[in-house]
């Protein structure tokens, strides 16, 4: 995840191994679709800790997750 977040792969802590080999292992895991995976894995655990089914049965969307472009078919938000 320290990728995810944009952050400088030569400023990891001492404890990491050497960047590069972080960089690829990140890279490989991205491509893989490994946090995907890990995701849904943690949220069906929580689900099941919760005695709710695996997956939910809804969702809530707002204004705040459902932005749009003012300018349609330009192919960008700005």
């Amino acid at each position: 995840m320290w990728y995810a977040r944009g952050a400088n792969g030569k400023l990891l802590p001492c404890d990491f191994p050497h960047w590069d080999d972080v960089y690829k292992t990140f890279r490989r895991w991205s491509a893989q679709g490994k946090f995907e995976q890990m995701h849904d894995r943690l949220r069906a655990q929580w689900r099941e800790r919760e005695e709710r089914s695996d997956s939910p049965s809804a969702a809530v969307l707002d204004s705040q997750s459902t932005r749009r472009c003012k300018r349609s078919g330009s192919g960008r938000c700005g």
